[in-house]
C-alpha cells in the first residue's frame, strides 16, 4: 500500500485546493500504512506553490494539517507542533470549516503531541457533530481524543471514551490498528485500573491486527505493551523484538519508547547493553523535541548534570545520520554508500558534527549515540 499511495500521490498535480478527493485518500492512506515520509515532499512542494499562488488561508491551513501529521508520525514533535498551530493560526474562526480529514489530523497531533491545549481547539470545532448520527472517522477520532484528555486523571472515563471508539469502529468494520490504537491504550489504562486479565486480551487481539497489517509501528508498539504486561525475563525478548522491528519504520518517537523500555528492563535483570539502549532512547527523544520522554529517561537512568549524554538535537538530519554510521562502526567509505553522497561529504558532516558536540572523534560518538545507532537509519 505504501508503494502504490506513493506512486499515486506523485501523480497527484502538485496542488489543487482538493478537499475531498483523491490526493486526501491517498494521503490518509500513507498514514494508515506507517509510510509518512513518502508524503512529505510532495506536501513541502504543494505549500511552496500554495504559498506562491494566490491561493487562499483555508486551503493552505488544510496543507498544514496534513504535514503535521506526516511529521507527528515521523516523531518530529516540533516541527509537527510548528506546522499544527500555523494552521490554526491561518484559518482562525474557521479552522471548523475546514474539510474533516485535514482538521482530524491535527487531533492525532494533538496526541502525538500531547498538547492538551490543541486537542481542546479541535474539539471545540467540532462541538455539537460528534453524537452517533456523525461519520466515523469524526465520531472515531473525537472519542480517542476525549480519552486522551481523559487518561491522565480519570482513568475509568478515558477507558469509556476508548472503548466507544473501539465498538463503533468494530461495527463498521474497521481493522487498521495504526491510525486508531484504542485497544493498546485501552489495555494501558486497563492495567493502571488493575485489570490484568481484560488488558492481556485487548493488547493479545492489537498483537494479532498489527500482525496481519504489517507496518511495523502497531506491532512494535503491541509487543510493547504486552512485555508490560507480562513482566519477567519474558518482557526482555518481546521488548527486543519491539526494537527490531520499529527500527525499520520512519517513527522515531515509537523507537525511542521502546528503547527506553528496553533498557529499563535490561537493567532491572542486570543484563547488558542496558546503558546503550537508554542513551539512545535519550539522544532520539531530544531530537524528538519529546522533552517529557527525555526526562523520563534521565530519571530511568539515574544521570544527573554532567553524567547526562551529550545534547545532538543541533545537528541536521544530514549530520545525525552520518554520525549514528559512524558511530556504530562504518568507515566513511561505507557510509558514503550507504547514504549514497560522496566522502567528502561524509567527512565534512562528521567534521561539524565533531564540532557541534565538542568532542574530538568517532570514539566519542558511541558516548552520544550508542554502539547500535547505525540500524536507525530509514532507507
Amino acid at each position: 500500500m505504501a508503494d502504490l499511495c506513493g506512486r499515486l500521490l506523485w501523480c497527484e498535480t502538485a496542488y489543487r485546493g482538493d478537499r475531498h478527493g483523491t490526493t486526501m485518500l491517498v494521503l490518509t492512506s500513507l498514514l494508515a500504512a506507517g509510510a509518512s515520509q513518502l508524503a512529505l515532499p510532495w506536501l513541502d512542494n504543494a505549500l511552496d506553490i500554495a504559498r506562491n499562488g494566490g491561493s487562499t488561508k483555508t486551503e493552505r491551513a488544510m496543507l498544514l494539517c496534513e504535514r503535521a501529521a506526516m511529521l507527528a508520525h515521523l516523531g518530529q514533535l516540533g516541527l509537527a507542533s510548528a506546522a499544527a498551530w500555523e494552521a490554526c493560526d491561518l484559518a482562525g474562526e474557521r479552522l471548523g470549516k475546514v474539510a474533516d480529514i485535514p482538521i482530524l489530523a491535527l487531533a492525532g497531533v494533538a496526541m502525538i503531541t500531547r498538547d492538551d491545549r490543541l486537542g481542546a481547539r479541535v474539539l471545540a470545532c467540532f462541538d455539537g457533530r460528534a453524537g452517533r448520527d456523525a461519520n466515523l472517522l469524526l465520531r472515531s477520532t473525537l472519542l480517542m481524543m476525549r480519552g486522551a484528555l481523559a487518561k491522565e486523571h480519570d482513568a475509568r472515563a478515558a477507558l469509556e471514551h476508548f472503548l466507544d471508539c473501539g465498538g463503533a469502529l468494530q461495527s463498521a468494520g474497521w481493522a487498521n490498528p495504526l491510525l486508531f490504537p484504542w485497544r493498546a491504550w485501552t489495555a494501558r489504562v486497563l492495567r493502571r485500573l488493575g485489570d490484568t486479565e481484560s488488558a492481556m486480551a485487548s493488547i493479545e487481539e492489537e498483537y494479532e491486527r498489527a500482525r496481519a497489517w504489517g507496518a511495523p509501528v502497531p506491532l512494535g508498539r503491541a509487543l510493547r505493551v504486552r512485555a508490560s504486561l507480562t513482566g519477567g525475563r519474558a518482557a526482555v525478548g518481546l521488548l527486543a523484538e519491539a526494537v527490531d522491528l520499529l527500527r525499520s519504520s520512519s517513527d522515531r518517537l515509537e523507537l525511542a519508547i521502546s528503547l527506553l523500555e528496553h533498557g529499563r528492563v535490561l537493567r532491572d535483570h542486570g543484563l547488558r547493553g542496558a546503558q546503550d539502549r537508554l542513551r539512545e532512547a535519550y539522544r532520539l527523544a531530544e531530537s524528538c523535541n519529546a522533552q517529557w520522554l527525555a526526562e523520563r529517561v534521565l530519571a530511568v537512568a539515574g544521570w544527573t548534570g554532567s553524567s547526562a549524554p551529550a545534547a545532538s538535537a543541533g545537528l541536521s538530519e544530514a549530520e545525525r545520520r552520518v554520525a549514528e554510521l559512524a558511530a556504530g562502526g562504518m568507515t566513511n567509505a561505507d557510509i558514503a554508500e550507504e547514504l549514497r553522497v560522496t566522502r567528502r561529504a561524509v567527512e565534512k558532516h562528521l567534521t561539524s558534527c565533531y564540532r557541534k558536540l565538542d568532542i574530538t572523534g568517532r570514539a566519542e560518538l558511541v558516548e552520544v549515540f550508542g554502539t547500535d545507532s547505525g540500524l536507525t537509519i530509514v532507507r
